[in-house]
């Protein structure tokens, strides 16, 4: 029987961002970066407020979350739904292990399609961009299943001996990073957040930034200053939305900012302004942060 999907909607106050490696059950590393949101507020999926007591809760960057009109900054205050889920992640210390089986699957890679180097200048091109996908997955960019499906992609015309030869290749491949697993698993730690987030919303952001004209004069009677809202900056494009590297760095600026925040004292006056409302909530997650004082 399929266990019901738990939804939760929460909403709080940004304030850290993340890089974490989730193992998914065949093995496989997916790079997931994750909004750190101080929440305050939760729902059901009857949308009935929960007693909860206010937390960090890590809300998964996808592209629902990436997409605003602007990157997101300290302070901000974010309302999202998703699903509650618990998920295995990588500690630091497994680094060179996970490095080890990838090179372990790279050198399955090269000596298998080292046979299909039979000095036709079309093989030669086939295997220079197959060589550029094992670079990939060897710096963690891709899965180990982008590059399978690359390089079935990259060989799909060639005959059926050379395909099979390949399907062998892929399936001692899976089996080395099968076998990998349980250590992987072993050596991570379990942790909740929020994930496929959706229904995004800003409940309180930055102001934008006001574009005062060059030439005004202010004294003429019936004469009228226009200052233009202009959205603040850096904007958000899509394609930097669209895989887990590219939504990555747009989170630089909230890191590289909360980190400048904390090594000045954590002032207030540099925040986004809140109505008077919520100013009880921030001034909570304050002294959370004044109490913590972690990065």
């Amino acid at each position: 029987m399929a266990q019901e999907l738990v939804l939760l909607t929460i909403e709080g106050w940004v304030m850290n961002a993340h890089l974490s490696y989730v193992i998914d059950p065949g093995g496989e590393l997916e790079q997931m970066p994750m909004l750190v949101v101080y929440a305050d507020a939760f729902w059901d999926r009857r949308e009935e407020q929960l007693a909860i007591p206010s937390q960090p809760i890590q809300v998964e960057f996808n592209q629902a979350v990436a997409w605003q009109k602007t990157v997101w900054t300290l302070g901000e205050r974010l309302r999202a739904t998703g699903q509650v889920a618990a998920v295995n992640i990588t500690k630091t210390k497994q680094y060179k292990a996970i490095q080890k089986t990838r090179q372990e699957i790279l050198t399955v890679d090269q000596n298998t399609l080292h046979a299909f180097n039979t000095g036709l200048l079309r093989r030669e091109n086939q295997l220079a961009r197959a060589a550029k996908w094992r670079a990939e997955y060897l710096a963690g960019n891709i899965s180990l299943n982008t590059l399978q499906n690359q390089e079935n992609r990259i060989f799909a015309r060639e005959g059926r001996v050379w395909l099979e030869l390949l399907a062998r290749m892929h399936d001692k491949q899976l089996t080395i990073r099968r076998n990998a697993l349980p250590a992987l698993l072993a050596g991570g730690r379990t942790t909740y957040l929020l994930r496929a987030p959706f229904n995004v919303a800003r409940t309180v952001g930055a102001q934008p930034r006001l574009i005062y004209p060059r030439k005004t004069k202010v004294d003429q009677p019936g004469k009228q200053v226009v200052i233009k809202a202009k959205a603040r900056e850096p904007t958000v494009a899509k394609k930097q939305t669209l895989d887990s590297a590219h939504r990555r760095e747009s989170l630089n600026s909230l890191r590289h900012f909360r980190r400048a925040w904390l090594a000045a004292g954590r002032p207030v006056d540099v925040l986004p302004p809140v109505p008077p409302s919520l100013q009880k909530q921030q001034q909570a997650w304050l002294s959370y942060e004044e109490a913590n004082h972690h990065d």
